[in-house]
């Protein structure tokens, strides 16, 4: 699991785990079920927040996992997902959100497909905030 492990702000990140340390826990999540990863900025803080959201429904509203940490530290985990697992929707848009709310099998799909397109040699990556709204999954 250490496998080409690294630190990036107040997570560990290897090739396939992300894992956040905390008190008594560690909050432990594979890259492999994640679809839709974006950032949260609120104000000019140097502290933002990065939500990755599960191909399950969690006990949260989308099942999303969330933490904070500074905005250079959020890059490079951004960066560190991307390179790992291009396919992942990268980036908020309101369409994105509405599109995960009502019909999460289809973004699911959409994922799952470009994930297949991508490991085929045949796929381009989605780029981080890109997502083609006209896309009907």
């Amino acid at each position: 699991m250490l496998l080409g492990k690294r630190a990036i702000g107040p997570a560990i990140v290897t090739e396939n785990w992300l894992i956040v340390p905390k008190t008594l826990a560690a909050t432990i999540i594979p890259l492999e079920n994640i679809v839709w990863v974006y950032e949260v900025v609120r104000g000019p803080s140097p502290w933002t927040e990065i939500v990755l959201v599960p191909r399950q429904l969690r006990t949260t509203a989308l099942g999303e996992y969330m933490f904070y940490a500074r905005r250079k530290e959020i890059q490079q985990l951004l960066d560190h997902i991307e390179e790992q697992r291009p396919w992942i929707i990268m980036g908020w848009t309101p369409t994105i959100m509405t599109d995960m709310l009502e019909r999460r099998s289809d973004v699911v799909r959409y994922v799952d497909e470009r994930r297949e397109l991508y490991l085929s040699g045949n796929g381009v990556p989605i780029r981080h905030g890109a997502y083609d709204p006209n896309n009907p999954f």
